[in-house]
């Protein structure tokens, strides 16, 4: 079953259970979505995390760890971060490791060169107006600072275990 065309209600505990599969993250503006912010002491995750990443002054941004079992909602929350912050016009890049790169064999240069793609993906379809030419730029410079000393303790400073 797709979630997004079954009929609501649906008539079945399996219905049930595929319309809200744990693996699968709902997108923002999803009916199925609820605002749990009441059971959530009044924090509202989205408002907060947008907040504190508008406020993060450069080269501070703001940097968060979101954890929580299977299917608890950190991709759905995201989700809704990633859509609020484009409403405002923020450059937003978002990507899944585990669809890019085997999680059971990863190193930091893997990230970051997944990192690297799907920035040069979201700059190609973003209205920023930077020219294939600027993105090249961009990459061949962070490419040269991480092949330069000062770079890899850049990395460090930010990875610990950093090579």
């Amino acid at each position: 079953m797709n979630p997004a065309s079954a009929e609501y209600p649906v008539s079945s505990v399996d219905d049930a259970y595929n319309t809200c599969h744990p693996d699968i993250p709902l997108e923002a503006g999803d009916p199925r979505c609820v605002d749990l912010t009441r059971w959530r002491g009044g924090l509202n995750l989205t408002s907060t995390l947008a907040r504190r990443i508008q406020r993060s002054p450069a080269p501070l941004f703001h940097k968060q760890l979101v954890t929580g079992h299977r299917g608890c909602g950190k991709s759905t929350e995201l989700k809704q971060l990633q859509a609020r912050l484009r409403e405002q016009r923020h450059f937003v890049v978002s990507f899944d490791v585990e669809e890019m790169l085997d999680p059971n064999d990863l190193q930091y240069l893997d990230v970051l060169l997944a990192l690297a793609r799907a920035v040069n993906e979201a700059m190609a379809v973003s209205d920023l107006g930077y020219t294939p030419e600027q993105v090249q730029a961009l990459l061949d410079e962070v490419w040269t600072l991480y092949q330069q000393d000062r770079g890899r303790a850049l990395l460090r400073g930010a990875f610990p275990d950093w090579p």
